[in-house]
């Protein structure tokens, strides 16, 4: 088993994690259980057929079921396709879905709940060459995979933008990404969809220097967190922006505080809320092997302590994913090695890993800080995968 780009859905069902990998050459997606010491329990349940390589879930749950997007690549073609399915708690697959015509490419796929619907967005190209135009999709359909609106075009991005987030609060479906669109090098942007409207914001000023991977998360205060990583001071640094949400893509949205300050690659930040307490988790590589480091902030943006490394990387520590979990939370990435130093280099091995983190930012205990092995050995790569710093 190998795994990589792990995705979690935490709640009063469970904790469940879903990566792509699988034990061969191929790639699948796979949805496993994770019990209360931060442990997978059972065995994996594969969601995609295994004919075509399948990338990059996004996993969130439904009514008594779990619900998952993902991508698939045909090789002999190249054809990007856009899926989603349904599964039961126990890892039975309820039903499976196109989010559109397959026949066009599609990708990086996220999916939200909002009440009895599931809303989800998706990149589409024209064609996978390069300088290819981009644009981002919405479609929303019920809890049971069946669609209810047709697809609609509601923005633009570039052809290398590699990643969409999305979050939600109220009835409104909220995405973000990056893109060079009428700015000298990728910023951050943000859509507010509702079944009436979509508004764009830029979130990021047009300095030349570029602004990658948003994640934005919003309590049920309305107060965001926007994270991302960034060049502007000359290296890769993770940034924070916590406001309330009406305030970004404004001009009184607070200017982004620095949290990191090495000469190494700062990337793949990602935030959660845990009530009014703020769980921030990115991969880093201060002391040569890259490693996935957390800190803790109140609902202001005020640390409750110093960043602390979660990890003990045999290899490199890739991006993490995190999620809130009991009084705390929970994160998961993947351990790798490769020849090539690029996580789906040849010869390559990839492990999921998951710890609990408190929201006080302490230690956490023993029986729930043990990481997890579940996966290893690959040599298949995601077709849009940006290369690692």
């Amino acid at each position: 088993m190998r795994a990589y780009e792990l995705s979690l859905a935490t709640g009063e069902a469970g904790q469940f994690a879903a990566w792509h990998g699988g034990p061969h050459d191929g790639s699948s997606i796979y949805v496993q259980q994770i019990d209360g010491n931060g442990r997978l329990s059972g065995k994996p349940a594969r969601v995609s057929d295994g004919q075509r390589l399948a990338y990059e879930p996004d996993l969130i749950f439904g009514e008594g079921q779990l619900i998952v997007a993902w991508y698939e690549k045909t090789p002999d073609t190249g054809q990007l396709s856009a899926r989603m399915a349904g599964l039961d708690l126990h890892g039975r697959l309820l039903w499976t879905t196109p989010l559109t015509d397959q026949s066009l490419q599609t990708r990086n796929p996220v999916i939200r709940r909002i009440g009895k619907d599931v809303h989800v967005a998706w990149l589409q190209q024209s064609t996978t060459a390069r300088e290819s135009e981009a644009t981002i999709w919405y479609r929303r359909f019920s809890l049971e995979g069946v669609p209810e609106t047709p697809p609609r075009r509601i923005g633009r991005a570039s052809w290398d933008t590699w990643n969409l987030n999305a979050a939600v609060h109220g009835k409104h479906f909220i995405i973000t990404y990056d893109a060079a669109q009428n700015t000298a090098a990728h910023e951050l942007h943000m859509l507010d969809v509702t079944a009436d409207d979509v508004r764009h914001h830029l979130l990021s000023v047009d300095d030349g220097q570029p602004s990658l991977y948003p994640d934005l998360q919003i309590n049920a205060a309305g107060q965001a967190a926007l994270t991302w990583f960034d060049k502007r001071d000359g290296n890769e640094e993770i940034y924070l922006i916590v406001a309330p949400l009406e305030l970004l893509g404004t001009n009184s949205m607070p200017a982004p505080r620095r949290i990191t300050n090495d000469k190494s690659a700062s990337i793949g930040a990602y935030a959660a809320w845990n009530g009014a307490t703020l769980g921030l988790a990115w991969s880093d590589s201060p002391y040569g092997s890259r490693e996935i480091f957390v800190e803790i902030f109140d609902s202001t943006g005020r640390s409750f302590g110093p960043r602390r490394a979660i990890s003990a990387s045999r290899g490199q520590a890739s991006i993490p994913a995190i999620r809130p979990s009991a009084s705390g939370f929970l994160v998961a990435w993947n351990d790798y090695t490769a020849d090539k130093g690029d996580a789906h280099g040849t010869d390559t091995s990839s492990v999921a890993e998951f710890k609990w983190v408190p929201a006080s930012g302490r230690p956490a205990t023993a029986g729930a800080s043990v990481p997890r092995r579940t996966a290893s050995d690959t040599r298949s790569a995601p077709p849009f995968a940006r290369p690692a710093p």
